[in-house]
């Protein structure tokens, strides 16, 4: 009998803040400034909490938060830092600056 697996999505880990935060903090902690890392890391925070919504709360349309986020996106700086803000994460990691995870 063959073992059926469920495809694994990172969307299924990333329900709550703590949730997400973590992860975002272990992309920066282990990207080494890698653009595309960055951006495909936001691409599945940003699926995770819903594009059309966070789109329209970042002032940009949902085609073109796809474009900036896609495999072939190089959003400007001032759109990722407006990324960041809307979902109220750190441009930055808590765990290289403080040792450990900031709890909130």
């Amino acid at each position: 009998m063959a073992t059926k697996l469920k495809k694994w999505d990172v969307q299924d880990h990333l329900r709550t803040p703590r949730q997400v935060e973590a992860f975002w903090d272990a992309i920066l902690s282990e990207s080494e400034g890698d653009a595309k890392v960055l951006t495909s890391a936001l691409n599945e925070i940003a699926r995770s909490k819903g594009m059309a919504e966070l789109a329209k709360k970042a002032g940009m349309t949902r085609a073109g938060l796809y474009k900036a986020l896609g495999p072939a996106g190089n959003p400007s700086f001032a759109s990722m830092m407006r990324l960041l803000h809307t979902m109220r994460l750190a441009p930055f990691s808590r765990t290289e600056r403080t040792g450990h995870v900031a709890r909130r």
